[in-house]
């Protein structure tokens, strides 16, 4: 079955988020409802928009059966995983390897999350002391994310003290994080300066598993941005801006996100690319359902 992008309609919860409702149409291109104080969602299978609703603090998706999903840096999964005792020794800071990084380079590495999604895991990687570049391609998950970080951003300064919003090392991770609404492969390709030291990827993999199994926020993801139809692109072109390792995401089980021996790489050498295939080492961290395929780059 193709995939057809849903039509969505922004839409005031009140009258006070009419502004902001017509500032966000304006900046996804989506089409504005116009506030009433007797509208109501009606489901009507897939004929029906949904509807992204401006709320005070907040934006929620809604799909019209009435399935919806915010995106929360206060008190979401992100923030909540972000203070488990064992986080750093977590698979994704084990696959980021931010600590070796450090010890090598005295730095903290750079990361950008090509894939940024709900922006889960670019949250704890930030919580790892990183800059974090958020590329996604959905004007409306951008929006969402914008928006989700100037609430922790604005959170923490009216309450720096509070341990609960996540903090480390004294920095609130909402302000090592930017966003950017792009296609991350065109990006990655024609932005001269587009690059970091990590480069991570977490592509939408074909759902196997009935929808009463998976859970609402992947459901609605799976049906916003549709089936992941560029991932080889995407990684060959990780590889090349990538300065210290790219990592995928990938399900248990799954295969590789695209066979490295047919890549090439490009180094700029006076005024002109020379091309050649990855030979990096490639390595795996593995967690309960998921694993971290880890590509080392060699720049010598």
């Amino acid at each position: 079955m193709n995939w057809r992008a849903p039509q969505i309609v922004v839409r005031a919860s009140q009258p006070d988020c009419t502004a902001e409702a017509n500032r966000l149409a304006q900046l996804t291109g989506l089409p504005v409802e116009e506030f009433s104080e007797s509208q109501e969602s009606v489901a009507d299978g897939n004929s029906s928009p949904w509807t992204l609703l401006v709320k005070p603090l907040e934006l929620s998706l809604i799909r019209p059966d009435g399935l919806s999903v915010e995106i929360d840096f206060i008190r979401g999964k992100g923030i909540q995983r972000s203070r488990e005792a064992n986080f750093h020794s977590q698979p994704l800071a084990r696959a980021l390897s931010v600590k070796k990084f450090r010890q090598r380079t005295g730095q903290t590495p750079s990361i950008i999350d090509a894939t940024a999604g709900f922006g889960t895991d670019g949250w704890m990687m930030a919580s790892l002391g990183c800059k974090v570049q958020l590329l996604e391609a959905s004007p409306v998950l951008a929006a969402m994310l914008m928006q989700a970080l100037d609430n922790a951003r604005n959170t923490a300064a009216a309450a720096a003290s509070d341990s609960t919003l996540g903090e480390r090392n004294g920095c609130n991770p909402a302000h090592n994080i930017s966003v950017i609404n792009t296609d991350s492969v065109q990006y990655l390709n024609n932005h001269g300066n587009a690059g970091a030291d990590i480069i991570y990827l977490d592509p939408m993999y074909p759902q196997t598993r009935s929808k009463a199994l998976v859970k609402k926020g992947m459901q609605l993801l799976h049906e916003l941005i549709g089936p992941d139809n560029n991932g080889a692109k995407l990684l060959n072109s990780a590889l090349n801006k990538a300065s210290y390792r790219v990592v995928v995401k990938r399900p248990k089980g799954a295969p590789p996100l695209a066979d490295t021996t047919q890549f090439t790489r490009q180094n700029f050498t006076g005024h002109s690319f020379t091309e050649h295939n990855f030979t990096g080492n490639i390595s795996t961290v593995h967690s309960a359902n998921t694993r971290f395929d880890i590509y080392h780059i060699d720049r010598a």
